[in-house]
């Protein structure tokens, strides 16, 4: 009897979901793209709108085609092209993701500035300081992506359970990195729907009152006319 042992069959329906979430994540994100490009007078959030919108594009197109390659290319050939393959996908994936998380929180403190405190709107948030943020989460998702790749390649090359443990231990990082994030954002965005739902309020009780402050004044008058 042969001691050969069949590979393991390749999972299409796995890749097959993939690629439908990163058509529909490219087609709604050119769309976004195609929207706001058309615009000539951007403000610093539609700025940043289209920033995040190339990267989730960008994000969308890298993983079709970093899950087409395995189905694509014969073991064999892709064996010399495994490190950097390997390297490549980690730098794109942990780069964009990082930039796309700094750009949400830096967009959310665009719209507390705009909702709460409007005057120093366009103090903090002009087009100079927008392209000094994107540069700034550039070089922050870069050096942030720099250990993945790091940790990537000893792996590739000296494979053990320390190593393997490393990398466990750097994505669980990352990991509790996007939750803070997520807090944060829900945190400011809860304040600003509170501040929204409070101005609503007022406007609501000014427009009562002068209401009430109409309806005594012609109250008023008719009586002095009737009076007269």
């Amino acid at each position: 009897m042969s001691n050969i042992t069949a590979a393991p069959p390749t999972p299409y329906l796995l890749y097959s979901m993939q690629w439908s979430i990163s058509l529909i994540g490219v087609l709604g994100n050119a769309l976004v793209l195609h929207i706001y490009l058309k615009k000539k007078d951007r403000t610093p959030s539609e700025f940043f709108i289209l920033t995040i919108a190339g990267c989730d594009l960008s994000l969308c197109l890298a993983a079709t085609a970093f899950t087409m390659l395995p189905v694509l290319i014969p073991v064999v050939l892709a064996i010399p092209i495994a490190l950097p393959f390997c390297l490549c996908g980690n730098f794109i994936f942990d780069f964009i993701n990082t930039l796309s998380t700094l750009l949400v929180i830096i967009v959310t403190g665009n719209r507390w500035l705009a909702v709460c405190k409007p005057h120093y709107y366009r103090i903090y948030f002009c087009h100079e300081r927008a392209v000094l943020l994107l540069l700034t989460s550039c070089i922050c998702a870069g050096v942030n992506t720099i250990p993945g790749a790091i940790i990537c390649k000893k792996v590739y090359f000296d494979f053990n359970e320390d190593l393997l443990k490393i990398k466990v231990t750097w994505i669980s990082i990352r990991i509790i990195l996007l939750i803070i994030a997520s807090i944060i954002m829900i945190t400011i965005y809860t304040i600003v729907a509170n501040h929204m739902h409070g101005a609503t309020k007022k406007r609501e009780k000014r427009a009562k009152t002068s209401i009430q402050i109409e309806a005594t004044s012609l109250t008023t008058g008719e009586t002095v006319k009737h009076i007269e």
